[in-house]
């Protein structure tokens, strides 16, 4: 392909990436490819050039489709991802056959970057970072540098089944402590009901509930590694959980088993707090019980909301909304690829 149409990785290059709790950053790649003539003095080739993009989040292509229409000088070609794909990645990259923008998870990013498989991009984002919640913009960032834009900040919140909340005459908790009250009345007034299902391989579940109360489990101290999987809050946690198990107030079924989606269906599980992703997998699994979900925030402590560290899969998209550009970013961006 002519090579104003499509980079040329002769050397160690960059793809954008994005990290989900999410992010893009810059992807390194070589390639024995022959060198096409490149454009002087920072700006785009003549005839513009064509990005490549991996990515797994619902509705990338709509999102694609809606930049190509409005920079025909920059193109994006994208390729979904599914199966495997995110392992296939480093070796893409290694071989020079890589895509240039790639959405990966935030806990895979330093391991790019000690690869040397990710560029820094600081110099071209400096006006982005204020549209980021500190947390995510955080996840993005190595040693102080930049490394990827965040695609959206993780948010959770609790999916319930208002039906079952209102011919029980239960108000959704807003509260911890209301929440354990609520399980409680749920269990007494249909047997057959649970507020929650936890699972115990499900990390994110516990991850998302220790960000929530200012906690983390691991952070860098004075250049080490500084683990604290046995925090205040972690304990507290652990012991809220503990009372749901012992009391019977949840099932303990694997999530993303056919046995997990049975519950649902059944409408034996009231509440599922996770992701904003997850209605999409309500809507696929559950759909007999379309227009029975609402959503509410999370419960806390003491009516703090919090945004943190260790967010999970997910990405906050307004349906109707165009998506937000950051400026000349991409632009940018497509300029440092060469």
């Amino acid at each position: 392909m002519d090579a104003t149409k499509r980079f040329r990785r002769s050397r160690r290059a960059v793809a954008l990436v994005a990290l989900s709790a999410a992010s893009a950053g810059l992807l390194a790649s070589c390639s024995s490819g022959e060198d096409g003539p490149e454009p002087e003095g920072g700006e785009l080739p003549e005839g513009g050039v064509t990005l490549d993009f991996w990515g797994w989040v619902p509705g990338l292509e709509d999102l694609v489709a809606q930049w190509n229409d409005d920079n025909p000088d920059v193109q994006v070609a994208f390729h979904r991802m599914t199966g495997d794909d995110g392992q296939k990645v480093e070796a893409a990259v290694d071989a020079g056959s890589g895509p240039d923008v790639v959405q990966l998870s935030s806990h895979d990013l330093p391991n790019y970057v000690i690869g040397g498989r990710v560029q820094d991009i600081t110099d071209y984002v400096g006006d982005v970072e204020e549209k980021f919640t500190p947390a995510s913009w955080a996840q993005a960032t190595v040693d102080g540098r930049v490394y990827g834009i965040p695609q959206g900040i993780g948010p959770s919140g609790t999916m319930y089944r208002e039906d079952i909340f209102e011919d029980n005459g239960i108000e959704v908790p807003a509260t911890w402590d209301e929440y354990l009250d609520a399980a409680r009345a749920l269990k007494a007034a249909d047997p057959d009901v649970r507020i929650a299902n936890i699972a115990s391989s499900e990390i994110g579940q516990w991850v998302q509930e220790v960000s929530q109360a200012g906690s983390t489990w691991f952070d860098i101290e004075d250049d080490a590694w500084k683990v604290s999987v046995n925090a205040p809050e972690s304990i507290e946690i652990a012991e809220r959980w503990q009372t749901l198990l012992d009391e019977d107030l949840v099932t303990t079924e694997q999530m993303w088993t056919p046995e997990y989606w049975a519950l649902l269906n059944k409408g034996e599980i009231a509440t599922v707090s996770y992701a904003a992703w997850f209605p999409l997998s309500l809507a696929e699994n559950v759909s007999d019980q379309a227009g029975l979900w609402r959503v509410a925030p999370h419960a806390d402590a003491c009516g703090v909301r919090r945004a943190g560290r260790l967010g999970r899969r997910g990405e906050r998209r307004a349906h109707g909304r165009r998506a937000p550009r950051s400026g000349n970013g991409l632009h940018q961006l497509a300029q440092r690829i060469r």
